[in-house]
């Protein structure tokens, strides 16, 4: 994929308690961190990931995170 990319991540989790959407954000750290080390993304500076979408959705099927990477970034300039 061409840079810059929107990176979607989506964490479904397994029940319908109330979480922080800062503190959902702080729990994506490791998982983007790893697009990098897998070779997904070649860096996760501002420079590569444009935009950055996190969904958090209650007793969502199946549990997990999914993750999106998207060429056509609506800020592509």
């Amino acid at each position: 994929l061409r840079a810059p990319l929107r990176l979607v991540l989506e964490v479904r989790w397994p029940d319908n308690r109330t979480r922080d959407p800062d503190g959902v954000l702080q729990a994506c750290k490791p998982l983007i961190d790893g697009l990098v080390a897998i070779g997904l993304l070649t860096d996760d500076s501002h420079k590569y990931v444009r935009e950055l979408v996190v969904r958090s959705v209650p007793k969502g099927e199946p549990v997990g995170t999914a993750v999106t990477l998207e060429e056509r970034c609506p800020t592509n300039r």
